[in-house]
């Protein structure tokens, strides 16, 4: 019904907004095989490498020649297709809005004269902005679970902020959560590298449930079936990745969080109740509870209108080739470059006035 409704759409740009665990991968299925019965080459497109892989193996099976790719080879490559289903599209803007060609810049416009689908469960009005930057006539569609139908709750989240304090160690602090929730439901602990060393001290520890530790996308099979434990999740699996217990589990994220985007993806992982989510932070920087959330859609709203000033320049500047050169030497080497300032470190402050000239920033 949902793939039906979003193929008779008259737009050529549509925003998909679906809860968490209420399938976005199979509808992207069935769009997919729908357009590739009336003869329109399609692509799915991931926001990495690993989302692409996992996606591709899983929906290869059911659907004949079906292309999968992450975004960086999409853009690469110069795909030409008819229709563009885009996973978790607020992931893509925000870390590959463009990319240089060597001689030439790329990026979201790209998408530009085909049928595209956009799909996320945690976009922001912000990721529309940007994208208003290169196009026209943007239609958004969002399909809610049916339990946020039946309960007429249609913002379910439920997120607790533990703000640790600087003499207080983390591992400390997560364990006694674990302490306390272990028996009732599964835990999954998503951790950064930074906090590697709290979580190997966690590891060691004997909870008196399973533990589990994803080391690829493939183990995470292992899991479906299980009602307690507990999953030691590197913070790249985080977004995207099928990390679903028996049993709805709550998420534990001993890292950064720094936008609203990425904290409801992370606590996504744990929902089999589509859109029912369950997560606890533990915040490092503020100390206490309004201050995190101040702090979280501060710095998300200031990073999102920040890249979307920078896509005005980029977009407005794409022939330009000596741009496009430095800018593929700061992809080679790495280098951030998700605001103006940045672009202004990279191309020097002559470069980046004659940029700007005429450009209402």
């Amino acid at each position: 019904m949902i793939a039906a409704t979003l193929s008779s759409s008259n737009s050529r740009i549509t925003l998909v907004e679906m809860p968490t665990g209420s399938g976005k991968t199979w509808v992207q299925a069935l769009l997919a095989s729908y357009y590739a019965t009336q003869n329109k080459q399609v692509t799915i497109v991931e926001p990495n490498i690993m989302l692409k892989s996992m996606v591709q193996d899983r929906l290869g099976v059911v659907i004949d020649n079906l292309r999968v790719m992450d975004i960086e080879s999409y853009y690469k490559h110069q795909i030409k297709d008819d229709v563009l289903i885009i996973d978790e599209y607020d992931s893509v803007i925000e870390k590959k809005p463009f990319y240089s060609l060597g001689k030439s810049l790329t990026g979201l416009w790209a998408f530009s004269n085909k049928v595209v689908f956009m799909f996320s469960a945690t976009k922001t009005r912000y990721h529309k902005y940007i994208l208003q930057e290169v196009f026209e006539n943007i239609s958004e569609m969002k399909f809610l679970s049916e339990k946020q139908v039946a309960s007429g709750n249609i913002e379910e989240d439920s997120c607790q902020i533990i703000c640790v304090k600087k003499d207080q160690k983390l591992s400390v602090a997560v364990a006694d959560q674990i302490e306390q929730h272990k028996q009732n439901s599964p835990l999954i602990i998503i951790f950064s590298k930074e906090n590697s060393g709290d979580i190997e001290t966690l590891q060691k520890q004997n909870f008196g449930v399973p533990s589990f530790f994803a080391s690829d996308p493939y183990f995470l099979e292992s899991i479906k079936e299980k009602d307690k434990g507990i999953l030691f999740l590197p913070e790249e699996y985080g977004i995207g990745v099928d990390t679903k217990f028996k049993v709805d589990a709550i998420v534990l994220l001993a890292t950064l969080v720094t936008s609203e985007t990425q904290l409801y993806q992370m606590i996504g992982r744990g929902s089999r109740s589509q859109g029912q989510q369950r997560g606890i932070v533990f915040e490092q920087l503020a100390e206490s509870q309004t201050l995190f959330w101040g702090r979280l859609k501060r710095q998300h709203n200031l990073k999102l209108r920040e890249l979307s000033s920078l896509l005005k320049v980029i977009y407005r500047r794409r022939n330009n080739g000596r741009l496009a050169e430095i800018i593929e030497d700061a992809q080679l080497e790495d280098d951030n470059l998700s605001t103006l300032k940045d672009l202004e470190s990279i191309v020097g402050l002559k470069m980046y006035s004659s940029l700007i000239q005429g450009i209402d920033l």
